[in-house]
């Protein structure tokens, strides 16, 4: 729903990418359906964000390429935000580290913000100071979030939902990571209670089954005793 933060998880190899990539429209299927809600836009962030970037340009003019003329007195004080201060909006943006181009894609990203974005990985590459301006960015941004992590903070501090991916199945949680984690301890604890209720069940069934040699051990056992103190 809007403004849902819902963070997959699973496996490696349930198909969470595969997923994002679906919904995103980058990732061919075989069955089923792809249906987006009425007038929804996407953003997607993938694990090569340098990708789309021309790294002919400089910093400043790959986000120019993209700016409504309205934004471009303030493309400086929003690169800014995303730590590219003085001259590094100078700076080529093929001499850029992973780090300062998954800073730039977000800041394209957000210059012209769709009203669903999908993240893979986006903590990947950026050092603490970036991936704080990130997190502060997303927790302003009022649309919808996908994505995938393995940033266990990153996904407590995004994430109000949780898709579970196992076995081609689908399951949500309500919450951030750590309440997806206590969800699934109770869930064990559960199951784990019921295997020892069904055990207890069976358990006289198969005492009474054994009742009578039972009886008939003991008695060798007691006639046994009594040999023993008379002798």
């Amino acid at each position: 729903g809007r403004g849902d933060r819902v963070a997959f998880v699973g496996r490696n190899g349930a198909g969470k990418s595969t997923l994002m990539g679906i919904i995103g429209g980058r990732v061919s299927f075989e069955e089923g359906e792809r249906k987006l809600g009425h007038n929804v836009t996407v953003q997607y962030f993938g694990q090569d964000p340098g990708k789309n970037l021309d790294h002919l340009k400089t910093v400043l003019g790959e986000l120019e390429s993209v700016s409504p003329d309205e934004m471009r007195p303030r493309l400086r004080t929003l690169l800014g935000s995303f730590l590219f201060s003085g001259d590094d909006v100078e700076k080529k943006v093929g001499v850029l580290s992973g780090g300062e181009k998954s800073r730039l894609v977000f800041a394209k990203m957000l210059l012209r913000p769709a009203n669903l974005l999908l993240l893979d990985e986006p903590t990947n590459h950026l050092d603490v100071s970036a991936r704080e301006v990130l997190e502060e960015a997303l927790e302003r941004y009022e649309g919808t979030i996908c994505f995938v992590s393995h940033d266990r903070s990153f996904m407590d501090r995004i994430a109000n939902k949780v898709l579970e991916i196992e076995d081609g199945r689908l399951r949500v949680y309500l919450g951030d990571y750590s309440d997806y984690l206590w969800s699934k301890e109770r869930e064990a604890e559960e199951a784990e209670g019921e295997r020892a209720a069904g055990e207890a069940r069976a358990a006289p069934r198969s005492g009474r089954a054994g009742g009578p040699k039972s009886r008939e051990q003991k008695r060798r056992e007691a006639e046994e005793r009594r040999r023993r103190s008379s002798a």
